[in-house]
């Protein structure tokens, strides 16, 4: 017996239909009998807690660094949002795009205060989120209003790809490599000798005026000698996470590995700070070169490892605040204009 293709291809739209047509007046009779914003926060809090209970348990697994945590946690949470509110064949694409954003943003803060989230994650976390959550959206809002084939390729094909791209850094083989070094480089009419005065008194560190690192804390006290080999420098930070509450103490251990009139190399011993959530310092290099016009070349490098995935999200950002920072140290505490 032939089978019939056309026949079945029916049979799967209408029961495509009805099961959305069944689950659609489900919801619409729950809130009926209950109320429409009683049964949205309810589910808020729920959705809520799922999150919390997800991002727990990749932190107690020590999978919280990876991408399940910026990518797939963020797509659960805007399917169980879609659920909660099914789209419309006619409704105007912005409409359920703001209710589903604000949402969205809801379920975040709410789990943030939940995980005891500090201000600084939840800055950096949220771009990523949102641009997952609105990926969501779009392939929800094609595989409801567009018929087209091609259109309904591309809804399947997004949530493949975030199930795809989630496993970045759980494993070995997925992990893009985390070695990075950024690099800072300024002239000056100073000479190495002077320069390497000023590295030996003592001084404090001010906030940058870049719109990024002004962001992060500056370290309150610093501990340093002399440019001794193997003396250790210490960095402390404080660190409000909740602006004036929530406090994290920490502290940057530096060791002097080599000093030359042209060239101190040091490495990161110890680091408790806030900042080994996201990176691991491995060391850095000082260089001064003098050039045929009397001024110093001096070059900081900084040796690091990114500890967050996806890699093409988080580290063009932690590039870019790692070679400001190698840039505010020359200014600050090596140059000292």
């Amino acid at each position: 017996m032939a089978f019939d293709y056309a026949a079945n291809k029916c049979w799967e739209r209408e029961y495509q239909v009805t099961r959305g047509e069944r689950w659609d007046t489900w919801l619409d009779g729950i809130q009926d009998r209950y109320g429409q914003k009683r049964i949205v926060m309810l589910a808020v809090l729920f959705i809520t807690g799922l999150a919390s209970l997800a991002i727990h348990q990749l932190i107690r697994y020590d999978l919280d660094h990876s991408a399940l945590l910026y990518l797939a946690v963020p797509y659960g949470v805007a399917v169980l949002i879609t659920l909660l509110r099914p789209y419309g064949q006619h409704e105007k694409w912005w409409q359920p795009f703001v209710s589903h954003s604000l949402t969205a943003l809801v379920v975040f803060l709410a789990s943030s205060a939940v995980l005891f989230e500090g201000f600084i994650c939840i800055l950096f976390f949220m771009p990523i989120y949102f641009f997952v959550v609105t990926l969501a959206f779009v392939a929800s809002w094609i595989s409801v209003v567009r018929d087209a084939r091609r259109s309904k390729t591309y809804a399947t094909a997004i949530p493949l790809l975030v199930v795809l791209f989630s496993f970045e850094g759980t494993t070995e083989v997925t992990t893009i490599d985390r070695h990075n070094t950024a690099t800072a480089t300024t002239s000056v009419s100073l000479s190495p000798q002077e320069l390497l005065q000023n590295l030996a008194t003592p001084f404090a560190l001010p906030s940058s005026d870049d719109w990024m690192l002004g962001l992060f804390p500056m370290p309150h006290s610093i501990e340093a000698g002399s440019l001794e080999v193997g003396d250790i420098h210490r960095v402390h930070t404080r660190y409000h996470r909740w602006f004036v509450t929530n406090t994290h103490e920490g502290v940057i251990e530096l060791r002097i590995d080599s000093v030359t009139p042209e060239r101190i190399t040091v490495s990161f011993v110890r680091d408790t700070s806030f900042f080994a959530s996201y990176v691991t310092l491995i060391g850095s290099d000082i260089q001064f070169v003098t050039d045929q016009n009397g001024l110093t070349n001096v070059s900081l490098t900084v040796s690091y490892e990114r500890r967050l995935d996806p890699a093409w999200y988080f580290q063009p950002i932690q590039q870019y605040a790692m070679r400001v920072m190698a840039s505010h140290l020359i200014e600050e505490v090596i140059i000292r204009d």
